[in-house]
């Protein structure tokens, strides 16, 4: 077993969430996972602690995106140049980046993505368009593939209706989104200016040596993994399909320019480390950031080890790649 040396900050952050006393996602019933995915953030003490004060001066807009036989949320973060006049100039020159939650196919929490949103449309003057695709173990593989991809091809006719350009548009996702946006990325990769992947899943057989190294991370270990897989699957030959292990897919030379952000003590540590190297070897450009001393799931606590430095790498990902 590893042994975790983490920052002071990350240590009372796991302190603190230790402190809420929260049933782990395995052992919960689908109607406590739902409640979940769907619950307020109480405006606390301990929640601002743990999550900051949300980025000011953002506009969000709640959309619905049609999807295959059905329609799905989608959440436009948009940063007012001008906040105190009724209305900002028409733009539409910025970068659309289309983010795709993680939560291992089967969470939604979509306040908590609000806070993470929020953030990336301010430092990036991006417009950021968050999408509340189909979970998991109600729709199963591929729907969740699906409605990324539907959700992709919707947002670039309508890019510039949102002050965005539709030649600048970026994917980027966390985790399970991570693994969505590697997967649309070689499936639309016409369409994608570049990909931001934050500790993807990339290869769903979890043979990998951080599996064994980090089996008992914080925050995602490999049980939990495990049941995130066996949520999202349909069937054990799921895992290897190239839009469920986008790793095993034959046509990595397809990807767009790609970073890849990765936490030293994380289960899915090597799925972004070799998801890279595959695609340099393929002739990709590849950038990487691996965050030392931290966790998965590091991103959402502003001032946690390595999100500045995150947030540096993806602002300037889009500027130099747009």
């Amino acid at each position: 077993m590893a042994e975790y040396i983490l920052t002071p900050y990350m240590r009372r952050i796991l302190k603190l969430q230790s402190s809420i006393k929260l049933k782990r996602v395995c052992d919960m019933s689908q109607e406590e996972i739902d409640k979940l995915s769907t619950a307020k953030i109480p405006n606390n003490r301990l929640t601002r602690r743990l999550l900051a004060k949300p980025a000011e001066n953002i506009l969000k807009k709640t959309l619905q995106i049609p999807v295959e036989d059905s329609f799905i949320n989608g959440y436009l973060f948009t940063k007012m140049e001008h906040p105190n006049q009724k209305r900002d100039p028409v733009r539409f020159d910025r970068p659309l980046i289309i983010y795709f939650h993680g939560g291992g196919w089967v969470i939604g929490h979509t306040i908590l993505n609000d806070f993470f949103c929020r953030r990336i449309a301010s430092i990036t003057d991006s417009v950021v368009l968050s999408v509340d695709y189909r979970l998991a173990p109600a729709h199963k593989f591929p729907t969740a593939v699906t409605d990324a991809t539907a959700a992709l091809l919707w947002a670039k006719r309508h890019a510039s209706a949102w002050g965005a350009s539709k030649d600048k548009i970026f994917t980027m996702g966390s985790s399970a989104g991570g693994n969505l946006a590697a997967v649309i990325g070689l499936r639309e990769h016409h369409a994608i200016t570049g990909e931001i992947l934050i500790y993807p899943v990339t290869d769903g057989r979890m043979q990998t040596p951080s599996y064994t190294e980090h089996e008992f991370a914080p925050q995602l270990d490999k049980k939990l993994m495990d049941f995130f897989i066996n949520s999202y699957k349909r069937t054990d030959d799921d895992i290897l399909d190239p839009d469920f292990s986008p790793l095993l897919s034959e046509h990595a030379q397809k990807a767009p320019p790609t970073l890849i952000i990765t936490a030293e003590y994380d289960p899915l540590h090597d799925d972004g480390i070799l998801y890279g190297k595959k695609l340099e070897e393929s002739g990709i450009s590849v950038t990487y950031l691996e965050c030392k001393k931290t966790i998965h799931g590091f991103i959402n606590y502003p001032d946690a080890q390595g999100v500045a430095l995150v947030e540096e790498a993806v602002s300037d990902f889009i500027m130099t790649t747009s």
